[in-house]
């Protein structure tokens, strides 16, 4: 579990333009992404959809922007 932030820190490229923390785009574009997977889902009434889409969210809001911060500190 200690290997976790290293690990996720090597996923995230440090150089890559729009991961940069003044950007919101690329998060407000997962978030959207998993809102709409989210709602189809509860549409065709698919849980697996529906578990996509908050998981889209979770990353968009939280694990993508501690991933960038672990790869810049």
């Amino acid at each position: 579990m200690s290997q976790l932030p290293s690990l996720l820190a090597q996923m995230v490229p440090e150089t890559h333009p729009n991961l940069e923390p003044t950007n919101p785009t690329p998060y407000l574009l997962l978030m959207l992404l998993g809102f709409v997977v989210g709602a189809v889902g509860h549409l065709v009434r698919s849980r697996v959809l529906v578990v996509i889409g908050v998981l889209a969210i979770f990353m968009g809001t939280v694990l993508l922007p501690i991933g960038i911060f672990i790869a810049r500190s």
